[in-house]
């Protein structure tokens, strides 16, 4: 081999490099799918919404990050750039913020660069500080699979120490460190390359002009790759000696430049896809900016935008960073939840013996750690039962950091911090922590919200539902989390040794879980996630294809998977505790786990599984471990993924199956995950549609509500019908008059009490008839006596209400028993004031039932089946608000009947204090027929009903809610509720479902009984 190692100084690198537009990812988006498997389906991130980045700025000289055009300009990449000192962005870099914000930006969302020299190798800078002492694997490792030459230059400031010599090493290993006799990097890679005795340049960190440029000495490095058994993964070790050592001090300045060969078009494309060839996770997501770089400046400066997040159509915001004093800032997450934005924060690299630092622990963030190019845990990540999800981060130890933009002025700017270094324009910085594995999870979720339809059709798109069940904004943000949490997959590898003599490491192991059991408790097995992987690593392209593709009954398909513990060739440990096999990069890259959804309307319920189940059957390739599993069609509280039935057959080639019967409707999903192994295998569901069991039309269910204003009404139709839509409307106001609209408006001719009804005829001529009462007052004749102070009046407006910022008022409105809903509107056209309602005890921004903090003044609180008696709403100013209008509105149902046949459970059964148990009550019905209009009587002892759900499920699995969560910590429910069933068939088990949402608080159910009319 004709290898060379050459030493020079002074030397220019700017002369015979070429420049493509724009940015990086580096292997991220391989290695989960999103290039290779996503981006070819036509997903490459929503161009009309975007992910807010909280970090050091975005530099949109970068082209990759740029251009852009000014504040509302969505020609341009960069659509918003905020600064939270509100100094103005100028074309200056340091101004816009180099370094690690846009880094992040990059990975999240760039559009593409490739800096390729004359020689058609690609190229990346290098720069950072340090005081560590010994041997150093530097953050950018090279894959090389072409014939060519690898060059390094390389610098530093002579003044603060010396580099005593630079090596290149090969070798797809793990490296680790021998403290036994200083530091120095083992692993098993060979040392293919050396330069001894490097010459540095004296006041390197003072350079900052091209004038001084020739000044600089560069230490050069070659190899010749002159076989394709030289391709793999290089590595720079350098050795320094730095007096004062230690991790942040005395800040030596490094900086090189490396060269290497890749199968790269000329142009700067891959030649795989025709895309550039470093291009972030969501390519045509656009960039909502802000330099923000304290705790403070974060929560001040994210609540001065919030109108700015909902017109710039944000859909997730990205903080790579954290610490205790965010630790107070759990009110903005659950703020950006209720617009459909979701928070994605950094675990923190304190290594795993650390817990989670601020926000990244607190509810409503996605808490990110990071993994390696080889599909390990890097040294670095924080561990706790928060983290959530695994995404890439790199490491120098294996594989190397994520290569993303380093700036973009290529101005020589060598003065300031080390992110400031650089002089050549557009180029790539390798750089390693979960503050790059959190961009890659942006990434991830913003291509998701691309499946879904992005901002237009499905974000703001009001009517978005999943068979029938229409979401709001913050189950939408929810659903995407799901999505990406049910479909990650569990390594079955380790974490990096890093270092000899890492105390109890394997405590820090990923732990296999395969899931958890849905027979049990999912919160207090906390879903299936462990300390050190949360879920595991993160799979853009199953979570994706979860959205876009489904199976139907008689469906089978071919999946081809590898486990992340297939990527390493040996995974016993060395003497240093690292693997002793090679990693395999393409196997990194292939596919961990397979997703479709199940949609099952309620209609299929009875026709489709009436007579029998679902069936699913994995057959698994010798040699593989592959597991199946089943997710329920809703999510758990924060968005967790709920475990329906799995098969874990624990060992190589054994299938699984799985039979459950759907009792509801809604949108399924099975997965397919990898555990160990890889292959190919078949999923075939199975399960045939009835021939002879179309089930019978169901009635249609009547449901309006009323506003009154003196004599006048407006009518509201809620009807609804589970088995096709409503055709006509039939009116009477009680005073012979009546109407087909659908919500008419009717003035009465004098001040009295009337009975309203409402018929509804559905598409298969079937009925429902539902009346309320109402009492109108003429208020220039004789009204009604005045209302007491801050008194709402059902369906009554209240004008003209101001609050002041941080300043609240409290109203209230006394709810008739038997009423089926309370609604609550606040309207206005400024400031932005939130709604905060409880029952029988006055509402706070702490004690509430229900709320509704929009980013404006028009907020919406609806309860089901309120409790009768004094409902408190409370309008907090948090900014302030004037000229608002409230108004509260309750629907009063039916009358308990009495008469017919009653059935009882009186057996208690106990309520535990775990979150989200689901306890069930039985009865048996002998009565035959129609089941018509019932009234169910509900005893339970608890000592906080507000945690509580109740649903009635009827033998041929319609399921009601009876009571939604509410009425705060107030004790006991003993209530009556009227359910019309229709032509629904009576005889059979009638079920009791009572769900407790919260921990701690518990108790049981007493009794309950059904009674029919006849």
């Amino acid at each position: 081999m004709n290898n060379k190692v050459l030493v020079g100084a002074g030397i220019s690198l700017l002369l015979g490099l070429t420049l493509f537009e724009s940015i990086a990812g580096n292997h991220a988006p391989n290695q989960v799918g999103a290039r290779n498997r996503v981006w070819t389906q036509g997903v490459t991130g929503d161009p009309n919404s975007t992910v807010a980045i909280f970090d050091t700025g975005v530099d949109v000289n970068h082209q990759a990050l740029g251009p852009y055009y000014g504040n509302d300009d969505w020609s341009g990449k960069t659509v918003f750039w905020h600064h939270a000192s509100g100094a103005p962005a100028s074309d200056d870099t340091t101004s816009f913020g180099p370094g690690h914000g846009s880094h992040a930006a990059g990975i999240i969302a760039g559009s593409g660069f490739g800096v390729v020299d004359g020689q058609g190798r690609v190229v990346n800078t290098n720069a950072y500080t340090s005081g560590l002492n010994g041997e150093y694997p530097e953050q950018t490792a090279m894959h090389v699979n072409k014939l060519g030459i690898i060059r390094i230059e390389y610098t530093f400031n002579s003044e603060k120490g010396n580099v005593n010599y630079l090596e290149l090493r090969h070798g797809n290993k793990e490296l680790t460190y021998d403290m036994s006799n200083g530091r120095k990097v083992v692993g098993g890679t060979t040392t293919v390359a050396r330069l001894n005795s490097l010459t540095g340049t004296p006041e390197l960190n003072k350079k900052d002009t091209e004038e001084e440029l020739p000044e600089i000495n560069w230490n050069v490095l070659e190899y010749e790759i002159t076989s394709s058994a030289q391709f793999g993964t290089y590595h720079v070790v350098t050795n320094r000696s730095i007096p004062s050592s230690g991790m942040f001090s005395p800040k030596m300045h490094f900086v090189y430049v490396a060269h290497w060969p890749v199968e790269i078009n000329s142009d700067g494309t891959d030649p795989q896809d025709g895309r550039l060839y470093y291009t972030g996770m969501a390519p045509d997501t656009k960039l909502f900016a802000v330099k923000a770089t304290s705790a403070s400046e974060f929560e001040s400066t994210i609540g001065d935008l919030w109108s700015e997040l909902a017109q710039y159509h944000t859909v997730i915001v990205n903080l790579s960073a954290g610490g205790s004093s965010l630790g107070d800032s759990g009110q903005i997450w659950n703020k950006l939840e209720g617009m459909g934005v979701i928070g994605v924060t950094a675990a923190g690299n304190d290594t795993g013996s650390s817990g989670l630092v601020a926000p990244a622990n607190l509810d409503g963030t996605v808490a990110v750690g990071g993994i390696t190019p080889a599909e390990t845990i890097p040294w670095y990540v924080n561990s706790g039962p928060e983290l959530d999800i695994l995404a890439p981060g790199g490491s120098n130890m294996t594989g190397g950091g994520i290569i993303s933009a380093h700036n973009g002025g290529g101005n020589f700017n060598m003065a300031g911090s080390a992110w400031g270094y650089d002089y050549i324009t557009n180029d790539g910085m390798g750089m390693q922590g979960t503050s790059m594995a959190t961009p890659s999870a942006s990434g991830v979720f913003a291509l998701v919200y691309d499946a879904l339809g992005g901002w237009n059709n499905y974000v703001d798109k009001d009517d978005f539902a999943l068979v029938g069940d229409i979401l709001d904004k913050r189950e939408k943000a929810r659903h995407v989390k799901r999505l990406v949490f049910m479909t990650a997959t569990e390594l079955n590898t380790k974490r990096e040794q890093t270092k000899l003599g890492f105390s109890n490491i394997e405590n820090y192991y990923p732990i296999l879980n395969r899931g958890y059991d849905p027979a049990q408790d999912a919160a207090s097995q906390n879903y299936g996630k462990d300390n050190n992987e949360g879920y595991g690593r993160i799979n853009a392209d199953a979570a994706v294809d979860a959205v876009l593709h489904g199976l139907q009954p008689g469906d089978s398909a071919s999946l081809n998977l590898v486990s992340s513990l297939a990527t390493w060739t040996s995974t016993q440990i060395d003497a240093y505790g690292a693997y002793d096999g090679e990693y395999i990069l393409e196997k990194a890259q292939q596919p961990k786990a397979f997703a479709r959804h199940i949609n099952v309307t309620q209609a299929e319920v009875s026709s489709v599984y009436g007579d029998g189940d679902a069936n699913f059957v994995l057959n698994v390739p010798n040699g593989a471990d592959f597991d199946l599993f089943v997710y329920q069609s809703v999510a758990g509280p924060n968005g967790q993924p709920l475990l329906l039935t799995r098969s874990i057959n624990v060992g190589n080639g054994i299938d699984e199956n799985i039979t459950f019967k759907p009792t509801v409707a809604g949108q399924y999903y099975v997965v397919v995950k990898a555990v160990s192994g890889e292959g190919n295998a078949t999923l075939v569901f199975n399960g045939e549609p009835c021939t002879d069991c179309t089930p019978d039309p169901v009635d249609p269910s009547s449901i309006f509500s009323i506003a009154i204003n003196d004599l006048s009404i407006n009518l509201t139709d809620l009807s609804a019908d589970s088995d096709g839509y409503i055709t006509n409307w039939s009116w009477d106001f009680g005073d012979s008059t009546t109407s087909s609209e659908q919500n008419p408006s009717h003035t009465y001719s004098t001040a009295a009490n009337y009975h309203i009804s409402l018929t509804v005829t559905d598409n298969d001529g079937l009925t429902s008839t539902s009346t309320q009462s109402i009492t109108v007052s003429d208020s220039g004749g004789n009204p009604d006596p005045e209302p007491g102070e801050n008194e709402l009046l059902n369906g009554v407006a209240t004008t003209g209400i101001n609050v002041g910022d941080k300043a609240s008022v409290v109203y209230y409105i006394d709810v008739l028993a038997n009423s089926d809903s309370l609604d609550v509107v606040l309207t206005g056209n400024n400031g932005d004031a939130d709604l905060y309602v409880r029952f029988n005890e006055e509402a706070t921004k702490s004690n509430y039932d229900k709320k509704s903090s929009s980013f404006d003044s028009t907020e919406n609180v609806s309860i089901n089946n309120p409790q009768a008696g004094r409902w408190y709403v409370l309008v907090y100013g948090y900014n302030a608000s004037d000229n608002l209008t409230l108004t509260a509105t309750y629907a009063e149902g039916e009358p308990p009947t009495s008469g017919g046949p009653r059935f009882e459970n009186t057996t208690d059964y106990t309520i535990g204090t775990a979150a989200d148990i689901v306890v069930t009550s039985d009865i048996e019905v002998d009565r035959a027929g129609e089941s018509g209009a019932v009234t169910v009587n509900v005893e339970i002892d608890h000592t906080y009903i507000g945690d509580l759900e109740i649903n009635l499920i009827t033998p041929d699995g319609l399921k009601h809610l009876l009571r939604s969560r509410s009425g705060g910590s107030s004790n006991d429910i003993y209530e009556s509720y009227s359910v019309n069933f229709g032509s629904s068939e009576s005889a059979g088990t009638w079920t009791l479902e009572v769900t407790d949402h919260v921990s701690r608080d518990g108790g049981k159910i007493n009794s309950w009984s059904v009674q029919f009319q006849n």
